[in-house]
């Protein structure tokens, strides 16, 4: 169990403080990613802002007609 003594909490609390401090002083910066770049399981790298199968057509989203999803004719028993 942890020590009650005052004085060995007031030096627990302020050597965590240092460490805190220095910790957030000594942050070493984020690493710098390409997000632009990909690298297949083959070790091919490619643009993430081209697609990489020039075959095949984007998708498109497709809308009915208005009131087509609620036709009562389709819900009657």
């Amino acid at each position: 169990m942890a020590d009650t003594n005052p004085s060995t909490a007031a030096l627990e609390n302020s050597q965590k403080l240092e460490n805190a401090i220095r910790a957030v002083n000594e942050k070493r910066p984020p690493p710098e990613i390409d997000f632009t770049l990909h690298t297949m399981e083959d070790g091919a790298q490619v643009s993430t802002l081209e697609r990489v199968c020039k075959g095949i057509s984007s998708s498109e989203p497709i809308f009915g007609m208005p009131g087509a999803r609620y036709n009562n004719a389709i819900h009657r028993a």
